[in-house]
């Protein structure tokens, strides 16, 4: 899986909320202040954003799209490609109708701590919780939430369609939609780099999707300062 940075402040809502109570500044000020709040996020094992996700972050939250993972692309863990997720704010906890019920059962099974069932070191009863969990119903709140993507899903759409507009690159930004998620800007092929030989040109073509990447990014922020 690829690294993410989640945003513990659930996509700057409250950065919006500020930038509505400050109408004297200047956009290009807000900039400035929301790219300073996006440095200082942390993932859920306490590392920091990877820097040259930052101000893509940053200019999809302006652009009211709240975020919840991210990553620049590497060479040596997760997907040699950057990427976002866009992700509507306030997801429910519980998900699945009896995931309680079946997280108690595994833990009696294997004589786990609860805690340990599908988060372990464990990997084989993490495996297997997780094929089980998903035959299960979702709940009703996490339905009614699925659907606040949709607005979000929409917009990013059209987004990356005006920026790929006219391109056949295959290295161009790509749009990939996940359940939970309102989709997942990525550019280029998705790549594994320990499923990669050739690791120089893997390199290169890292470098070139981490510019398009920067490219999608002064799209965006020409877009933030045009928006009356």
């Amino acid at each position: 899986m690829p690294r993410r940075s989640f945003d513990k402040s659930e996509g700057g809502w409250e950065d919006l909320r500020m930038n509505m109570e400050q109408p004297s500044k200047t956009k290009e000020q807000l900039l400035e202040e929301k790219i300073a709040v996006v440095e200082k996020r942390v993932d859920l094992i306490g590392e920091g954003m990877d820097k040259q996700i930052i101000q893509t972050v940053a200019m999809l939250n302006l652009l009211e799209l709240p975020t919840s993972g991210s990553c620049e692309g590497h060479l040596d863990h997760g997907l040699a490609n950057p990427w976002v997720d866009v992700q509507a704010t306030g997801e429910v906890s519980k998900k699945y109708m009896h995931e309680d019920e079946i997280r108690q059962q595994f833990a009696e099974r294997y004589n786990l701590p609860i805690s340990e069932i599908g988060n372990g070191t464990n990997q084989e009863v993490n495996n297997e919780f997780w094929n089980k969990l998903v035959l299960d119903d979702y709940t009703g709140e996490y339905l009614a939430w699925e659907k606040t993507n949709e607005p979000f899903a929409l917009r990013l759409k059209e987004l990356v369609d005006e920026f790929n507009q006219g391109g056949n690159d295959q290295e161009r930004l790509r749009l990939q939609e996940f359940r939970g998620v309102a989709g997942r800007i990525t550019a280029g092929q998705e790549e594994v780099p320990d499923e990669v030989e050739d690791k120089g040109a893997l390199a290169k073509r890292l470098i070139q999707r981490q510019q398009v990447m920067k490219e999608f990014t002064e799209f965006l922020k020409k877009k933030y300062l045009a928006a009356q």
